[in-house]
């Protein structure tokens, strides 16, 4: 009876080591990235609940928490210097987290291979893909994290461009150089914020021996290099104006886009201006979640009105 009076509260505290190790805050912010693509290349809002771009968005959960679950499980040493919140989540779950991430893997290769039967074979292509990327990021013996300039390429290949076009792919195969023009800028978009969470991570990269391109560059280098990219995302809400549908509510998220573009940008050239730019990065890391939801929420609520 004791035993099974205890159940109950270690349910909850895994669930909630779970969610941390999942990164639950990232992914609240994540459901834009899922929904863009089909948004972009739907004709009605009725195709958002097609099978198939219901499939796509659970398959993006899946494949985004396994990444996050994956390099909780091998970063540890890191985290226990700085994310220690994530070394403690991780440690309490043991080789559960191994189990989950099995079954991950099984869950992504059944939807992937429903997407292929459904003739989605470009989603299902590039879902593997991605997933690769998730394991090669982390893992030994690639561990791509550690490989200076190479390391953020899985994270914004496998995070923001492959499941843009996949998502876009469920629903329509014509994509036009507007689509590849607002993907650039999707791109630098993302990549000026989580160059910033590169820099935080500079010094205990370095105590743990992780040659990622912020301890190879310096955290200075990173944030201009943040800085400039976050500049040529605006371009994203200018490509996407050109894809869609005109109506008075598009133009006025439209609007939004660009300011909450050009108010990133400035948040992260102040960073670059600090007088301790990892000091500054490691303040500034806090409002990656902030950051993300005002660029990403108005670009697909522009895409998603332009359906109505």
């Amino acid at each position: 009876m004791q035993l099974l009076s205890k159940c109950p509260s270690y349910s909850v505290s895994a669930l909630k080591d779970f969610l941390t190790v999942s990164r639950w805050k990232i992914q609240l912010v994540s459901l834009a990235s899922a929904l863009l693509g089909p948004s972009m290349a739907a004709h009605g809002i009725y195709a958002l609940g097609n099978p198939d771009v219901l499939l796509f968005v659970a398959l993006f959960y899946v494949n985004v928490t396994f990444a996050c679950n994956i390099n909780c499980y091998y970063d540890r040493d890191v985290d226990r210097l700085y994310k220690k919140e994530l070394y403690f989540a991780t440690k309490r779950l043991g080789k559960a987290l191994a189990l989950i991430m099995v079954i991950e893997v099984l869950a992504s290769l059944i939807i992937t291979t429903v997407l292929l039967i459904r003739g989605k074979w470009l989603a299902a292509m590039l879902s593997l893909l991605g997933m690769f990327f998730a394991y090669s990021y982390s893992a030994p013996p690639l561990r791509i994290k550690g490989r200076g300039k190479y390391s953020p390429l899985p994270v914004m290949i496998g995070v923001y461009i492959l499941p843009i076009i996949a998502g876009y792919s469920v629903v329509f195969m014509d994509f036009s150089p507007y689509f590849w023009g607002f993907l650039t800028g999707y791109f630098f978009l993302n990549l000026g914020i989580n160059l910033v969470n590169v820099v935080e991570d500079v010094d205990v990269d370095a105590k743990a021996g992780i040659r990622t391109v912020g301890v190879e560059k310096g955290a200075k280098a990173i944030l201009r290099t943040a800085w400039i990219s976050q500049l040529l995302g605006v371009s994203a809400p200018l490509f996407l104006l050109l894809m869609l549908r005109m109506n008075i509510w598009v133009l006025a998220f439209f609007i939004i886009s660009l300011i909450t573009a050009l108010y990133t940008f400035m948040e992260i050239f102040a960073l670059y201006r600090s007088n301790d730019p990892l000091k500054a990065a490691k303040k500034g890391g806090k409002n990656l979640p902030k950051w993300f939801v005002i660029t990403r929420y108005p670009l697909l609520l522009m895409a998603i009105f332009a359906l109505l």
